[in-house]
């Protein structure tokens, strides 16, 4: 709203409602209370009006249906009376006729003289002969003659000559050579019985008198001079005659019926010899009407003698169903077709048992309905057009009111002054209106203002007949302070040609100190700002922008766009340009008041470049933006260094890997020839007692040299993040008789007790890594079973309640060894370290076992601590989060809860030697748990190696000898081994013969495919997979390529046991793999399986 609209308001309120506001509530409850209770009203009004149409329409439509169902019904009884009155008529006639000519003298003494029989005839034939005696007499043909001359004259369909025995005399259809009935009986006949009787009869019949059409029979009985009755004349109308009457009747359904409701003629062909379902009353007596003499006389029924009194050749029409309509105070019959309600009227034939219908349907009644409807909804869209116009009309004044009130408060709220400023004609000015906080400004209120409408312009210092019409910010004081003021008006002239200015007063003195503030906090800031246009570049910046691009000058960078030369280089360093870095980025469509921050490059004038983190925010108009940009070119050369640093590393990590995995196979290559002779001589049973105990140690240290090269292999996968945890079922119960067997032989040799304490709700099975989680118990208790020279050796496990699908597994192991101190502890779990170097000379060892169960279970999510008294022992804790099995989560069994193997009695709680270990699929952490309990089954050595565990330097007793365990019977398998070293062909093949396998050896890949081509009969191949002709990849690839031997399993058989080296293995086509240096029960446990399976297939 302008303010010309509140002008009048002003000045009859001198600006009061602007100064001096009335509260929202006081103003606005009042009328908002007037406003709903007036909506109420209008509503009200709205359904009363609704109401009143709905009234008057359904008494509108009622009377309308009334007359308009009245005139149907006026109209159905004109067409009745008329067609009544036609019908009539004609039968009148057709009654008439057979009466005349049954008078002439020609019938009379034809029916005088005698020439039927007396009798009808007995059977079918005696008709026939009959027929033959009648027509052989003259008078017979002569009068057939006569009466046709009568059917054609009155069109007639038939005439007939009938004694007083029923007997047909004469037929005009036999002189019109068609069918006749001459000598038939037709005494049975209701119109030839009522004309005997009565003189006259009518019938109507199919067929039996006529060619099998309907028609109309009407007989008049033959008199001599004394009133003898002597025969019948019979005339037969047919049923198109009387259609002739109907079929100039349209427009509904006009309809003949007999006394027993069937149609019998009408102006519907369809509906012949249907049955009406309406009263079919005549003269007051169903099926019976008055004969022109008295006497009660039957109708002959719908169809005479062709269907028999009584019969009905078709049922009512379908969908006709009779009912009474109701019109007024009279109740009419009516029929409902197909759902259509019809008003029927019906009338009796005088005379004769027929009765006429006039069906007629109430077409337009739907049409008039939707015309009163129509009607109705018309009014009521213009009734309520007139209240929602009024309505609206006082709406409006009321928003004008109310907006004017909301203007006037809001003015007074503003921080601003409002006017209207006039200057007459004469030259003589005034404030039409004066709104807003003036005091604050002038230090005048409105009404002053009004009085001395000169003096706020004197004091800004203006002309009073000459107010700016541009912005102008002028300084005055006021209230004892420097203020500053803009001032602003739009100029227009009203009809007296008045000039008028439309402004405002604004108190800028608080922004214009933020705008010294920010050029301030703008010119020294030690960052670089500009502003830019998208359009024009560069408007303005800051000292410190134009240091960094090396500009003399406050406008030497206005006009430059930053994304563009000399600013920015063509192309950034991702090799993009710099005009699509820009276009990509979106600048255009960034949303006011939005930052966006980047990474760029520019380009100072002299030519350097450096890179700068950007922050754009859009400000003011479209394609106006602020950039703060903050020179990053050292921080990126100390990233940059750094990501070269951790590159090397990276680098340095894998060479070191890729050493370490090659040193490993170097190692394992002669290690497997060591351990394979030792073990070969070990199983000779003649071997001496001191040979024996030499060759054991020996076969230990190489156990223990291999165990220091698997930690070392596992720390540096470890390192370089690598280790990967599995997760599948496992029994704890079997996790611990499985640790304990491993370290049993080392503890019964040093006379320890070693227990285990198991929960008595332990879980049947869990989710996690049973090897790795093996893995720390046994490296826990064989450290534990090493540093304890007396005492026991306990095993400990408990599990918290589950949560979220998991459980947490408590373990600890805790010896009455020699303890260790703080400092010791605190070095403990370090890689490399030990407690002292007393230790390490003393007991051997690597330093790693404790570094690497401390990175498992950290990497099982729990903790590892160690609690020790010096002399007294050591318990080590740690836990790990494993998973739930559904439905499994039970007690681990029925057996008690602590397991003890005491010296000397071992065998009666826990056996001295390993139980074997189950087979499964191969997996790097198991084969060295595998074949450390593999030793133990062959030999006893004077310490067993564990992860991160050496053998003791010192023995505490003589060796003995080993209870050789019984060799698996593979004989019958034949085995193919290939390797390029002859010793490992030797140790693979001794250790197989001795099991009773037939092996063939092939020195190197060429030889192995020369050997299978030449010959398939082998049951599986061990594949040594670093071959220097061709290597086992290869060779096995080849394998698979010959149909003849794609089922051949192949088993790697290498010095390459880390996961890389598995999983190349499968890729190449191999079914499974077995590390070096061989670990004999798994040899022989892998040969048989795979063998058997080669042998079967």
């Amino acid at each position: 709203m302008e303010l010309g609209e509140i002008d009048d308001a002003a000045r009859a309120g001198r600006a009061g409602p602007a100064r001096e506001p009335s509260p929202p509530q006081a103003a606005d409850e009042p009328g908002g209370a007037r406003h709903e209770g007036a909506g109420q009203w209008w509503l009200l009004a709205a359904l009363v009006w609704a109401a009143l149409v709905a009234l008057t329409g359904v008494l509108v439509a009622g009377q309308r249906l009334a007359d308009y169902r009245a005139g149907v019904r006026d109209e159905i009884d004109e067409r009745l009376a008329g067609a009544l009155h036609d019908i009539e008529v004609s039968f009148r006639q057709w009654a008439a006729l057979p009466f005349t000519v049954a008078r002439l003298p020609a019938v009379v003494d034809f029916l005088r003289h005698g020439h039927g029989p007396v009798a009808p005839a007995a059977s079918q034939d005696e008709v026939v002969l009959q027929r033959r005696r009648l027509i052989g007499q003259a008078e017979v043909p002569a009068m057939s003659s006569w009466l046709f001359h009568f059917t054609r004259e009155f069109e007639v369909r038939q005439a007939l000559v009938v004694n007083r025995a029923g007997v047909v005399l004469a037929d005009s259809a036999f002189a019109a050579g068609q069918r006749d009935v001459i000598g038939n009986h037709v005494g049975d006949r209701a119109a030839v019985i009522d004309a005997l009787r009565a003189g006259r009869g009518s019938m109507f019949s199919v067929g039996a008198t006529s060619d099998g059409g309907g028609d109309f029979s009407f007989a008049a009985r033959v008199e001599d001079a004394a009133g003898t009755g002597l025969g019948v004349l019979v005339f037969a109308v047919g049923s198109e005659a009387l259609a002739r009457l109907f079929s100039g009747r349209k427009g509904g359904i006009v309809v003949l019926t007999d006394a027993e409701g069937v149609i019998v003629a009408g102006n519907q062909p369809a509906l012949m010899l249907a049955r009406l379902p309406l009263p079919a009353q005549v003269d007051g007596a169903p099926g019976a009407w008055r004969g022109p003499r008295g006497g009660a006389v039957t109708s002959g029924g719908a169809h005479g003698a062709a269907a028999g009194p009584g019969a009905v050749p078709g049922g009512t029409p379908p969908g006709w169903i009779a009912t009474d309509y109701r019109l007024g105070a009279e109740t009419l019959p009516a029929l409902r077709i197909d759902d259509r309600l019809h008003l029927a009227r019906g009338a009796d034939l005088p005379g004769h048992p027929y009765r006429l219908w006039v069906v007629e349907a109430f077409d337009r009644e739907v049409e008039l309905l939707f015309d009163a409807i129509n009607v109705a909804l018309l009014a009521l869209l213009a009734g309520w057009s007139l209240l929602w116009l009024t309505w609206r009309g006082r709406e409006r004044d009321r928003l004008v009111h109310h907006t004017r009130r909301e203007l006037l408060d809001m003015i007074a709220s503003l921080p601003l002054a409002l006017f209207r400023y006039r200057i007459g004609p004469g030259g003589r000015p005034e404030f039409g209106f004066v709104g807003g906080d003036t005091r604050r400004i002038f230090g005048l209120d409105a009404d002053q203002l009004q009085a001395e409408p000169q003096r706020p312009w004197r004091a800004l210092g203006l002309d009073p007949l000459r107010p700016p019409a541009a912005t102008r910010v002028v300084q005055i004081a006021a209230d004892g302070r420097d203020r500053w003021i803009a001032v602003e008006s739009r100029v227009s002239r009203d009809v007296d040609g008045a000039e008028l200015h439309d402004g405002y007063w604004l108190d800028v003195t608080d922004r214009r100190s933020a705008v010294r503030r920010f050029d301030a906090a703008f010119e020294h800031a030690p960052i670089a700002f500009f502003f830019f246009d998208l359009d024009a570049g560069i408007q303005r910046s800051n000292p410190a922008a134009r240091r960094l691009f090396g500009a003399e000058g406050a406008t030497a960078l206005n006009g430059l766009f930053p994304w563009r030369p000399p600013l920015s280089p063509l192309v950034q360093p991702d090799g993009i340009t710099s005009e699509d870095h820009v276009a990509s980025r979106g600048l255009a469509r960034l949303e006011s008041g939005g930052a966006l921050r980047f990474d760029w490059v520019h380009t100072r004038l002299d030519g350097g470049s450096f890179a700068a983190s950007a922050a754009l925010l859009r400000v003011g108009e479209e394609g106006q933006f602020f950039c703060i940009l903050d020179d990053i070119s050292a921080r990126k050369q100390s990233e940059d260094a750094l990501r070269a640093a951790s590159q090397a590393a990276l680098e340095a990590t894998r060479a070191k890997s890729a050493f370490l995995a090659n040193m490993s196979h170097e190692i394992r290559t002669p290690m497997n020839a060591i351990i394979g002779m030792t073990r070969l001589a070990l199983m000779d049973e003649n071997l001496p007692a001191r040979p024996r105990e030499q060759v054991g140690k020996a076969n230990r240290a190489a156990h223990d040299l291999l165990g220091l090269l698997d930690d070392v292999l596992d720390m540096s996968k470890i390192e370089a993040g690598r280790l990967e945890l599995e997760r599948v079922p496992f029994a704890p119960r079997e996790l611990v008789e499985q640790t304990l067997d491993l370290v049993a032989v080392a503890a019964e040799r040093k006379g320890l007790a070693l227990r285990a304490s198991l929960p008595a709700d332990l879980p049947a099975r869990l989710l996690g890594d049973p090897t790795r989680l093996r893995q720390v118990l046994v490296n826990l208790v064989s450290n534990a079973v090493k540093f304890t020279e007396r005492g026991s050796v306990t095993l400990g496990l408990e599990f918290g309640p589950v949560r979220a699908g998991e459980r947490l597994m408590r373990g600890w192991v805790r010896d009455t060894g020699i303890g260790m101190s703080g400092e010791q502890i605190a070095r403990l779990f370090q890689p490399f370290v030990q407690g002292d170097s007393s230790t390490t000379r003393r007991y051997g060892g690597s330093g790693l076992g404790l570094s690497i169960c401390r990175a498992l279970v950290e990497r099982m999510g729990g903790t590892i601590r160690a609690e020790s008294v010096p002399g007294q022992g050591s318990c080590f804790h740690f836990d790990a989060q494993l998973g739930v099995v559904a439905q499994t989560d039970e007690a681990g069994g029925s057996a008690p809860a602590a397991l003890t193997s005491e010296s000397g009695s071992a065998s009666a709680t826990m056996p001295s030697t390993p139980a074997p270990l189950r087979e499964r699929g191969w997996e790097p952490s198991v084969e060295r748990v595998a074949r450390m309990s593999g030793l133990a089954m062959w030999a006893e050595p004077d310490a067993l190696p564990a992860e991160g565990a050496a053998r003791p330097a010192e023995t505490p007793g003589p060796a003995r000898a080993p209870e050789p365990r019984p060799l698996p019977d593979l004989s019958g398998l034949r085995v193919l081994l290939v390797d390029d070293s002859p010793v490992n062909l030797e140790v693979a093949r001794e250790l197989l013969r001795h099991a009773g396998v037939e092996v063939l050896t092939a020195e190197g890949g060429a030889a192995a495919l020369a050997l299978l081509d030449a010959d398939t009969r082998f049951d599986c191949v061990l594949m040594d997979c670093q071959m220097p002709d061709i290597d086992g990849y290869e060779v096995t690839r080849a394998i698979r390529a010959r149909p003849a031997l794609a089922g051949l399993p192949v088993v790697a058989m290498t010095a390459g046991v880390l996961d890389d080296d598995r999983e190349r293995a499968l890729a190449a086509g191999m079914d499974d793999h077995l590390g070096k240096p061989l670990d004999v029960p798994r040899l022989y446990a892998m040969v048989g399986r795979w063998g058997r399976q080669g042998r079967q297939g």
